[in-house]
């Protein structure tokens, strides 16, 4: 964790659940905590900052042998790379398609691109092998990278650690609760993957909140009723083992996205027919 990032720009964050105004209190050169007026501590540790308070994040462990955990975040780079037969063939039957984190790195760095510089949201930034290689490609803009899982935020700032990155902050929190002032930021994505968001109407709601007025979101999903085969991997599979915490139709991303304020909404088939790009406006 950069700390001199955290002190500079500690103005932009809130306690995630009473919205008021937080003290940061630095420790040493790399931890601090933030407090709240009746003493809930936020500690920026361990490489990120934690919101969820308490070391309360969910950490998904598989075990797959008698002497080692596999972590979420490592299953979820397993299958994204196709690393091994089991992941390609999953792939192949449930999307259609042979994913690698290039496939959704590239148009993250093109939309961002349009947008030049600013201050970024990035939700949820999982394992960070697709969004910390833009992060450095892109060292104008500020990046607040926000996920829910420990382990995946450890793997993230790993994957930072050493590459002498100074514009960004990871944080552990939950994304229909941000712990983020109104209109602070100038752009928002999610190419980590929406559907390991948990409320994601409610994160809808939040990412508008926190956006300024004009700024734009972008991410891409998987959205059910396509393919009954791959509903039915996500219904039996994904869903009862919590690597997909929401699903939803087109239909129903669209009315999620403008009951949360969006306007200029768009969705469109991204490489496979289960999965969409979305795009929209906080007008």
């Amino acid at each position: 964790m950069n700390n001199d990032l955290v002190v500079k720009l500690k103005d932009i964050f809130q306690c995630p659940d009473t919205k008021e105004e937080l003290m940061y209190v630095t420790k040493g050169a790399s931890e601090g905590e933030f407090i709240n007026k009746f003493e809930t501590k936020f500690q920026t540790m361990r490489g990120f900052v934690d919101f969820v308070g308490h070391g309360s994040a969910k950490r998904v462990t598989k075990r797959i042998s008698s002497n080692k955990e596999q972590t979420f975040a490592d299953l979820y780079e397993d299958f994204l790379g196709a690393k091994n037969w089991k992941s390609k063939t999953f792939n192949s039957i449930a999307w259609g398609i042979s994913l690698n984190p290039d496939l959704f790195t590239k148009p993250m760095k093109v939309f961002l691109t349009e947008v030049q510089e600013g201050m970024v949201l990035d939700i949820p930034v999982v394992s960070g092998i697709i969004s910390t290689p833009v992060y450095m490609d892109f060292r104008r803009m500020t990046f607040v990278a926000v996920g829910y899982s420990s382990d995946c935020l450890q793997k993230a700032h790993g994957r930072l650690a050493g590459k002498d990155v100074d514009n960004t902050i990871l944080i552990q929190g939950e994304a229909h609760k941000l712990p983020l002032r109104d209109g602070t930021f100038d752009t928002a994505t999610s190419f980590g993957g929406i559907n390991f968001i948990k409320n994601y109407s409610g994160a809808f709601k939040e990412i508008f909140r926190v956006l300024k007025k004009g700024a734009k979101f972008t991410g891409v999903a998987y959205v059910r009723g396509i393919k009954n085969l791959t509903d039915t991997i996500v219904d039996k599979l994904l869903l009862p083992k919590n690597y997909f915490n929401s699903v939803f139709t087109k239909d129903e991303l669209q009315k999620a996205l403008a009951a949360a304020g969006f306007s200029n909404i768009s969705i469109s088939r991204f490489e496979s027919d289960t999965l969409v790009i979305v795009t929209a406006t906080k007008t």
